[in-house]
Formats: structure tokens, C-alpha cells, sequence
């Protein structure tokens, strides 16, 4: 099998090289002939690059280490469940995964355009997406290639097996949703490029791109959300998001999905903001790769980086080349790019989704120069220094709050302008909320003023999307309907609107966990031997035993520690430290979470000094469980935005409406 998956990802590259030549040639010529063919070549790519796939995962199964991908990431004692996952917990694999689930993309894409050879912009849209893929598998192929063999044939009798931070149901599903959401953005970016060249610059591609999008910022949404629960849960130092620069190349292309998302409802609606639109979806795509290139570089240090490789400057390469491409078709085609329309007034929808624009890119630029900031000062200064938390928390969190306010405000503007007292009547109750929880809060002596006034505009927003949610039920019930059948009544009516206001009342339920897990946290340290309590307001916690447990490819070290609340009985936890068999030298901590709506209490057990104490961190956060609950929410939102529910819904959706004029 190693043969059959070293040779087949070349394979699959030349068939996209083929492809991409000549769908830009029928497309040129208008000859449907070579659409037809390069299309072919494309699912022939696709089947090349699944059965290297599945080479790769039969020589896991089988601990084929000749393979030197398989005996660096894998061994004989590995459960099947991490198995799977050591597809992508390396730098070939997880490349290679890209380029697998963009080939799958891609065929799909072609098939979904079976029937519109003859439109302008698709042979350009297919080419696009064919050099794209074939830029994916030509790293894999010829510079960063799963299938190289181990030491010229040799073959260990077992492999290093996978590091233990990556044993973890966290970091089964969230590289391959994260990659997922990276690879999805290149078909938006392939349609605008397509629209560029053929001059079909009304809101077509935008229809075309929209569901792409959506699925690309939706698994985007998934795969940060799992690494922050990952990181909270696994590495044991109490925290969800550290602005660590990896972190922060898949927060990026996030930012930049969430404006473009908004931004195109303006093209449809109102036939403004096309450059921003070509702009946004370029500049998504183009910070997946640069996240890309930042995991695989030695430029900036990081806990999920993988180190400087062979394909790092070929990242480095492309992303030059995509950002003068994408200037350049875009200058080209400036004239025909202008609205049709102006913004008349700066209490609109048209404003609205303005400044939500430019604050989302203002966020980006943030986090860029945070995370550049050691090479911007190295090459400046000669010494690479570096920004820490507190930099991005103290600029980053006036702007999202800025964002927070227009979630709520924005729905209840109209488009074109906005009349004073419309506006008056709409933010009447959700003013009188807001007071009357900031007079609360103040005379319940609540501190620090950045966390109240987070959580008076949290209740701002809230009650604003509440509201439209009331006003809308309210008009299904006047019709003699009932409560639920008016709720889903009003999703199958209008799933965009509906379906973003629920994300937006995720985002809410996100802000309100931020607010108090970051603003109100509390943790303290103990060492304590067997029976002796400490006490952590209102928590007391009681030392028990400490045994050793041995697993199948780790031991543990556990410590008993008895919590109660009040006096009353919560648990004994039992949090650990782990010695893995392939990593003897290294110890893992293990932590004890409780989890409620109201505060989690996070026990990290630290070791046993030569006293017989032992060190335990406690940290209290209140609300973290609100930011899981708020982002489960965000993604059903945006679910029930993408699929549709009713046969209203299906006839709205772009593959349906493909040939439209």
C-alpha cells in the first residue's frame, strides 16, 4: 500500500494541473468539449487522492511502519479511536487532509455544475478550484509526502506513537473540522475569481458562494470552539484562549467570514458593497493559507506549531501570488465594480452592516499585529518582542463590544433609513432592561465597569433579539396557530433571518461566559497532606488518597480530593498526572472539572513533594459553560440558516437557481 498511496497523490496532482489548463482554455473558447474533460479529470483527481486516503489509513491499521509517517505518529498500543486520528497529527498527514477534503469539494462542486458548462464564469470557477487543489497536493506529493519511507527500508518493530496532548476527543474532531472550514473558503474565493474574469459581477456568484460560506464559517465556528474546550480541559492550566498565534491564524479567516456573511445580504439586497465582497472572500481564503504557513514555520513559536518544513515557503509562495491575483482582477475590473446604489443614511441596515464591516476588520488587524509583532520589532529593532494577553484583551474586547451592541440594533434599522421614532419604539424595552439591570447591578455593589457594562449590553442585545422573535410569534399566533407550530412557522418562513438571529443569540450566551469565566475568576493554590482541608469560598476541599492506576499505554497518578459546597457533599475528584509509555520523561497533568451554569471548579493536582504534600491549584470560573452552551447554539443558528425546511426554502437555494440570467 505504500507504493499505491506515494505514487497515486501525483498522480491526482497532474489530473488538477490537466483540468485546470484546460477549463481555462474552454472557458476562453467557450468549447464545452474541454469543460466536459477537465471536469473528468477533476473526479479523477478526487478517486486518486481517496485511495491514497485510504492507503494511509490500512498501513495505520496494520502498523505498517515502513513507513515513517505511520512509525513517528503511531504505535502497536494506540487505541483504534486515536488511530484514526493519527491520519492528521503530523505535518504530512494533516496537509494531506486538507488537500483530501478539498478534492472532495471540488468533485462536488463539478458535479453540482454538471449542467452549466456553457456559463461564463464556471469553467473559470472550476480552473480556480482545480489550482487551488492542485497547489494542496502537489505539497503532499513531491515536498511533504505521508508514504516516504522509514530509513531506506527499514522497518522498527514498533513506532514513537502519538504525543499524549493529542489523546484526546477534542483533538479527534477539531483539526479535521478547522481544516474543513479552511478548505471550504477556497470555493467562494474560486467563484469570485471566476465572476472577475468573466465579468458576471451581479449578485450570481454572490448566490453561489452564500451556503459555501456559511459552511465554511460554520465548521470554522466548530473546530475554534473545540480547540478552546480542548485547551481548557487538557492542558491543565485553567485557560480556553491564550492569543497564542496559531490560535489566532483560525480565529482570522473567522473574522473575516462573519463580515463577508453580512456584507453580501447588502449586495442582494441593495447592489452595494462589491468590492468589499470580492475583497472579504479574498482576504478569508488568503488567511487560511496564511494560518497555514504560520503552523509550518519557524517564524513564531507555539504549542500547535509543527515546525519549519520543506512546503513552509512554498506557503509563503502562494500567498504572494493569491493576494497580487486577486489585487490585480480586482483593479481590473474597478469600473464595473461600483454600486448601483448610496448609503443615504447612517440609521440604516446599509450602515450598519458598514461598521460591522470595519470593526471586524479592525479586530483582524489587531490580531495580526499581535501576532506579528515579534517579527514585525525583530526585523525593525534586531529583538523580537512579543505582546501578551492583556494587549489583546484590552483592544479587542471595546471593539467586540461594539459588535455585541449592532447585533441587537442592526435587525431593527431599515434599509435605506430609518425613521426616529421606529427606532425609539423598537429600543424602548430593551433601554428599559438595560437601566434597569445596570441600577441593579451598581447597587449590588458589582465590579470591575468592564464586566457590568458587558453584561448590560449582553441584556441590551438580548432583549432586542427576544423581541423580534416575539414580534414574529405573536403574528403567527394571530392567525390561530399554536405556540410551537408558530415557532417553526416562523423558521420555515424566513430561515435567514430567523436562523441568524439565533446565532446572534449564541454570540450573547458567548459574551455572558466571557464576561464571567475572564472577569471573575479566582484560583488559589494548596499543599496539603493526607486529611488535611483548605477552604475556598464557598468550597472546601478535604485530601485523600494518592494510588496508581496502570492503562494500556499510560499510568496515572491519582489524588482523592473530597469537595463540598456549604457543608453538602459535591464530589471527590480525582485529578492526575500521566506518564505515557512512549513519553517516560515527560509528565501530563490530568485535571478534575465540575461543571454547572453557574461556575466550574477546575482541580489540578501538581505531585507529591518528598513530605508527603501534595500541591493542588483550584481556580473557580464562573460561567464557562456558557460559552460551549453559546457556541452549540451559534451553530444551530446557522443550520437552520444554510438547510432548508421547507420546499419555500429549497426552491431559494443556489444550486436551484444555477442558470438564472
Amino acid at each position: 500500500m505504500q507504493l499505491v498511496g506515494y505514487f497515486a497523490v501525483p498522480v491526482a496532482f497532474w489530473f488538477c494541473v490537466y483540468a485546470a489548463v484546460v477549463m481555462f482554455y474552454g472557458g476562453w473558447k467557450r468549447d464545452r468539449r474541454f469543460v466536459v474533460s477537465g471536469s473528468r479529470a477533476l473526479h479523477a483527481a478526487t478517486a486518486f487522492t481517496v485511495i491514497a486516503a485510504f492507503a494511509l489509513y490500512y498501513s495505520l491499521f496494520t502498523h505498517d511502519f515502513s513507513i515513517d509517517y505511520v512509525a513517528r505518529y503511531s504505535d502497536r498500543e494506540l487505541p483504534l479511536f486515536y488511530l484514526i486520528s493519527a491520519f492528521w497529527a503530523g505535518h504530512p498527514g494533516s496537509l494531506f487532509l486538507w488537500g483530501v477534503e478539498l478534492a472532495l469539494m471540488v468533485s462536488l462542486l463539478t458535479w453540482l455544475h454538471r449542467n452549466d458548462w456553457d456559463r461564463g464564469a464556471i469553467p473559470y470557477t472550476l480552473g480556480t478550484a482545480a489550482i487551488c487543489l492542485a497547489f494542496f497536493l502537489g505539497v503532499s506529493g513531491f515536498l511533504s509526502n505521508p508514504f516516504l519511507q522509514y530509513a531506506d527500508g527499514f522497518a522498527p518493530l514498533d513506532g514513537q506513537g502519538m504525543n499524549p496532548l493529542l489523546q484526546d476527543p477534542g483533538m479527534f474532531f477539531h483539526p479535521p473540522t478547522l481544516f474543513t472550514g479552511y478548505a471550504a473558503w477556497t470555493i467562494p474565493f474560486a467563484y469570485a475569481v471566476g465572476a472577475l474574469i468573466a465579468k458576471e459581477l451581479d449578485d450570481r456568484w454572490i448566490r453561489s458562494t452564500r451556503l459555501w460560506a456559511m459552511f465554511a464559517w460554520t465548521t470554522l465556528t466548530i473546530g475554534v470552539a473545540l480547540g478552546a474546550w480542548w485547551s481548557y480541559k487538557e492542558l491543565g492550566w485553567g485557560g480556553y484562549w491564550a492569543w497564542d498565534p496559531v490560535e489566532n491564524a483560525s480565529i482570522m479567516p473567522w473574522l473575516i467570514g462573519t463580515a463577508y456573511i453580512h456584507s453580501i445580504m447588502v449586495q442582494e439586497r441593495r447592489k452595494m458593497f462589491k468590492i468589499w465582497n470580492f475583497s472579504l472572500v479574498t482576504l478569508a481564503f488568503a488567511t487560511c493559507i496564511f494560518g497555514t504557513f504560520l503552523t509550518r514555520s519557524d517564524v513564531l513559536s507555539s504549542l500547535h506549531t509543527f515546525g519549519k518544513t520543506d512546503a513552509t515557503v512554498w506557503f509563503l509562495y502562494a500567498l504572494i501570488a493569491l493576494t497580487f491575483i486577486s489585487m490585480a482582477l480586482i483593479a481590473w475590473r474597478y469600473p464595473l465594480l461600483r454600486s448601483e446604489n448610496s448609503l443615504r443614511s447612517l440609521a440604516s441596515k446599509e450602515a450598519s452592516f458598514a461598521l460591522n464591516n470595519v470593526v471586524l476588520l479592525l479586530m483582524l488587524a489587531v490580531v495580526f499585529v499581535g501576532t506579528m509583532f515579534p517579527v514585525i520589532t525583530g526585523l525593525t529593532m534586531g529583538t523580537k518582542i512579543s505582546v501578551d494577553v492583556v494587549f489583546f484583551n484590552s483592544v479587542i474586547a471595546p471593539l467586540a463590544l461594539i459588535i455585541l451592541v449592532g447585533m441587537g440594533v442592526g435587525p431593527l434599522l431599515a434599509w435605506q433609513a430609518t425613521s426616529l421614532g421606529g427606532l425609539k419604539r423598537n429600543l424602548f424595552w430593551p433601554a428599559i432592561m438595560a437601566v434597569v439591570t445596570a441600577v441593579g447591578l451598581l447597587i449590588a455593589g458589582h465590579r470591575p465597569w468592564m464586566s457590568l457594562l458587558s453584561i448590560v449590553l449582553c441584556v441590551l442585545t438580548l432583549v432586542c433579539i427576544l423581541q423580534e422573535f416575539w414580534r414574529g410569534i405573536w403574528a403567527a399566533r394571530l392567525s390561530g396557530r399554536g405556540v410551537l407550530e408558530s415557532v417553526l412557522w416562523l423558521f420555515s418562513r424566513n430561515q435567514r433571518r430567523y436562523g441568524g438571529y439565533l446565532t446572534h443569540l449564541g454570540v450573547v450566551l458567548l459574551f455572558i461566559g466571557l464576561t464571567g469565566s475572564e472577569l471573575h475568576m479566582r484560583e488559589q493554590e494548596f499543599m496539603l497532606k493526607y486529611g488535611e482541608s483548605a477552604t475556598m469560598e464557598p468550597y472546601s476541599f478535604r485530601r485523600g488518597d494518592i494510588r496508581e492506576r496502570v492503562m494500556r499505554n499510560f499510568t496515572l497518578d491519582e489524588a482523592d480530593l473530597e469537595v463540598r459546597r456549604g457543608g453538602d457533599l459535591v464530589g471527590v475528584f480525582t485529578p492526575s498526572q500521566s506518564r505515557y509509555s512512549n513519553r517516560k520523561d515527560q509528565v501530563f497533568s490530568e485535571v478534575a472539572l465540575y461543571y454547572t451554569l453557574a461556575e466550574d471548579v477546575y482541580v489540578i493536582y501538581g505531585g507529591e513533594s518528598a513530605d508527603g504534600a501534595a500541591y493542588f491549584k483550584i481556580i473557580l470560573r464562573p460561567l464557562v459553560s456558557w460559552l460551549w452552551f453559546g457556541s452549540i447554539v451559534m451553530v444551530l443558528g446557522a443550520i437552520i440558516a444554510m438547510v432548508p425546511l421547507s420546499p419555500r426554502g429549497y426552491d431559494k437555494i443556489w444550486w436551484k437557481t444555477r442558470s438564472e440570467p
